[in-house]
């Protein structure tokens, strides 16, 4: 699903299957600390995607206020060195959900405030 628009219906597969160590989904972000260690967990494994707005255990829809200028700023502030990624926003029940691309990096490892992290078996893990 990386590097195109994404739709609903294209994400239903991933929301069945629920976390596998390329797709991992997380309800709610509140803070750079709910979503930086996965950047730079999956910039530093395999890359991957992350959606962000959904919980995939009790298939309750959130939603989220995410953005690509949040995630820029969050990687500006907090990973080493910088990585890129791209969020891109789907609608559903008039919430949006921010489905986010992570390359693996050329340039590991990066870190989360000075932590690195490793994304193993659906876990994000210093």
């Amino acid at each position: 699903m990386r590097g195109k628009t994404v739709n609903w219906t294209e994400l239903l597969p991933y929301i069945q299957k629920g976390n596998v160590q390329s797709t991992l989904f997380i309800g709610r972000v509140t803070e750079p600390e709910d979503l930086g260690p996965y950047l730079v967990g999956m910039a530093n494994t395999c890359g991957g995607s992350l959606v962000v707005g959904i919980d995939v255990r009790s298939f309750h829809l959130f939603g989220t206020q995410i953005d690509q200028e949040w995630v820029d700023q969050l990687i500006f502030e907090y990973c080493l060195p910088g990585l890129s990624c791209q969020v891109e926003q789907i609608s559903r029940g008039g919430k949006q959900i921010a489905f986010i691309s992570i390359e693996e990096s050329q340039h590991k490892p990066h870190y989360f405030n000075r932590k690195s992290y490793i994304i193993d078996a659906a876990t994000c893990m210093p």
